[in-house]
Formats: structure tokens, sequence, C-alpha cells
């Protein structure tokens, strides 16, 4: 690292090392404003605010190329994690040429590490390529990059389907882990779920979940609540009640979500409007009639499910039957749900024309749920039917 810069240097590893232990180190006085301002974004990436991190590069003028390589990174790592994936790599790019090569390896393994992760969001593998070998000729002494470096090998081998040499790496990764930061822990837990979904040892994926719910700020993230709801309606079939406003800081896991939700209960029409969002940003991956061609991740493996599962207007013969004995045919097993305008259609055999319509079928719904006892739900313009689980003496 650069020598004139050592308090900039000691107050990056300390903040990220442990925040509320080293936060005196902002009030450094050796540390100018511009490099303040870049501490404070490395914060704001750390605890997910990615806004505040662009926020705060817009008041930032650095005094040289350096500086504006970390400008350039940390605004790079932002707009990677809220799906700005062309301004990421733009950024990228122009910190890649802003550091240098002898200097600044530390800071360069922090780029290409970043970069690698923008690599597998777009399903570019030939630039995950290029980004491991980049990190191959760093020259490394801290022993935690090595085993990031190792994490990405894991990462990298597993995309290619290439297992044996993925869990040798993970081997390397698990003996080591004790070098990792706690910053680095969720990119690990993420990537070993993708090893497991890759794998289909979904019981593994399932756990690793548990231990992302024991990271708290992890809690909160979208990733955290697209892996959580996702995995619950593959391995559980439980509904999917994520809204846009839920996810709308990542475009790509907001989409994905939404065609996933929407499909598995059969509005075809909304589920074709996110698939098209998802197309727009990437045509080579997402292709007509929900044909998906990137890795077997998550989401691949619910929508295989949505579309072979396919929630349909019910078989049933309704035709004869008075309205409560449509809604005792319809709502019959747990989970069993319906969009409002598609029960109003089933129970009324019209559609619905305005939100006085859908008014008449709450207060039916609401008088059925009385008289029959059963746990009929709203949830995000749908009505669930949710079983109540007797607790024992």
């Amino acid at each position: 690292m650069r020598p004139q810069y050592i308090a900039f240097h000691e107050a990056f590893d300390l903040l990220r090392k442990d925040y509320n232990k080293n936060k005196k180190y902002l009030n450094d006085k050796r540390v100018t404003f511009s490099e303040r301002q870049i501490l404070r974004s490395y914060i704001a990436l750390r605890n997910n605010k990615f806004d505040e991190t662009l926020d705060l590069m817009s008041n930032c003028t650095p005094q040289n190329d350096y500086f504006e390589g970390h400008k350039n990174l940390v605004m790079g790592i932002a707009y990677n994690n809220i799906s700005e994936f062309k301004k990421s790599k733009v950024h990228f790019e122009l910190s890649e040429s802003q550091f240098d090569k002898e200097q600044d390896s530390y800071f360069l393994f922090y780029l290409y590490l970043n970069w690698y992760y923008l690599a597998t969001n777009t399903a570019d593998s030939d630039l995950a390529q290029s980004l491991i070998d980049k990190t191959q000729v760093l020259e490394l002494k801290s022993k935690r990059f090595m085993v990031l470096r190792d994490l990405i090998h894991f990462d990298f081998y597993s995309n290619l389907k290439d297992y044996e040499k993925a869990k040798d790496y993970l081997t390397k990764v698990k003996d080591n882990k004790r070098f990792l930061y706690a910053a680095d822990i969720g990119p690990y837990l993420i990537m070993s779920f993708n090893y497991y979904m890759f794998t289909e040892q979904f019981s593994d994926g399932e756990k690793v979940i548990e231990q992302l719910k024991k990271i708290r700020k992890y809690q909160l993230t979208e990733n955290f609540k697209f892996m959580s709801s996702l995995m619950g309606y593959l391995l559980h079939d439980k509904s999917i009640y994520l809204r846009e406003e839920d996810l709308d800081r990542t475009k790509v896991l907001n989409f994905q979500a939404q065609t996933v939700k929407y499909l598995s209960y059969g509005n075809i029409p909304d589920a074709i409007d996110f698939w098209d969002k998802l197309t727009e940003m990437n045509p080579k991956i997402y292709q007509d009639e929900f044909e998906y061609h990137g890795p077997g991740n998550l989401f691949s493996h619910c929508l295989k499910k949505a579309k072979f599962s396919v929630k349909k207007i019910p078989e049933q013969k309704l035709e004869g039957l008075g309205l409560e004995d449509k809604l005792n045919t319809l709502f019959v097993k747990d989970g069993d749900l319906y969009l409002k305008e598609d029960l109003f259609f089933l129970l009324y055999g019209v559609e619905a024309q305005s939100s006085k319509d859908l008014n008449k079928l709450s207060k039916l719904i609401s008088r059925f749920r009385k008289k029959s006892c059963k746990n009929i739900i709203t949830s995000h313009n749908s009505y669930v039917f949710k079983e109540i689980t007797k607790k024992s003496a």
C-alpha cells in the first residue's frame, strides 16, 4: 500500500474489522474530508445502504487518481447491488485504470472480488474467468484475501458444474474460515447456498438460510428475503408473499420473484410482464415462453416448479352450487390461493368491474369465514386458505 496514506489504510481496515470499536478513526485529523467520505461509503456498503453510498460519493471530490479509484470502486459495488449492472461495470473499469498494479494490489484484489460478483450476477463466465486470472497474478500477503480467492474459485467451478474442483476449494475455505472478517461470512454462505442449489442438496441449502438468519443485518436484505421466500415455496409449497416494494432496490431479484409468484397461481399475463423485464435486461438468459438459460440456481428450480404446477382455474364443477358451497369446494387444503378477480369470476360468473365488486367479495368472505371457521386470509390481492395448527396441551 502507498505509505503516504497510512492513516487512511489503517482506518479502512480497522473500520471493516470492527466498526463500533474503531469508529474513532473517522475523526482522525490525518484523514481528509474526501477520504473520510470514502471511508463512510465503505461502511454504508457494509450496512447494505447503497443509496447512502451514492449520496456520499456525489459530494466527494478526491484530490488524485488513487482516491478517484476508491470512489469508482464503491460506486461500482453500490450499483451492482441495486442491479444497475452497466453502470457498475463502467465504474469498475475506471477504478482499475486509476489504481496502480504495483502499489495497490490490496485494493485491486478488493476490486476484482466485487467485479467477480458482478460477473456472476450477469452470468458472464468469460468475465468471471478473466477476473479469476487477474487475482492469480496479484501478490497477496493477506491470509484473508487468500481465503477469499479460494472462495471465488469455489463459486466459479460451481457455476461451471465442475463439482469436484468446487468441493476441493470449499474444503480449503472451511479449513481457513477463521481468517475471514464478519463482513465476509455473508458472501461465503451465499456461495455455499448456490452450490447446494446447483447440486440439488436442498436440505443443506435450507441450513444455510438458518445460518444467515443469525446475521442480524443480513435478515433485512433483499437477497435474504428472496432466498427465504422462494425456498419456502420450493420445499414447502408456501405462497410467495414478496411485494415489489420488498425488493425494489434489486431489479433482477424483484422481477424473478414476481415471475414465479404470478406463475405459481396461474396469473400468466402478469408473469409475462415481469419476464419481459428480465428479457430486456438479459435476452440471452431469459428467452421466449419462460425459457431460462442461466445456472441451476434457486430461481431456476422455482421457475421449473411453477411452470409445471401452475394453479389453474379449478376443474371442480361449480354450476348449480350456492356461494358458500362454491367456497367450500374451492378452499379445501392449506395454501389454496386465488386472485381476488379470479375468485369473483368463479363465484359470480362475471368479471369484477369496480372496487364495489371486490368489496362485495370481501363481505362474502368475511361471512363465510365466521360461519365455516375456515381461516381465509387476504394476502397481496389474493385470498389464501391457511390451516390453523392446534397446540397440544
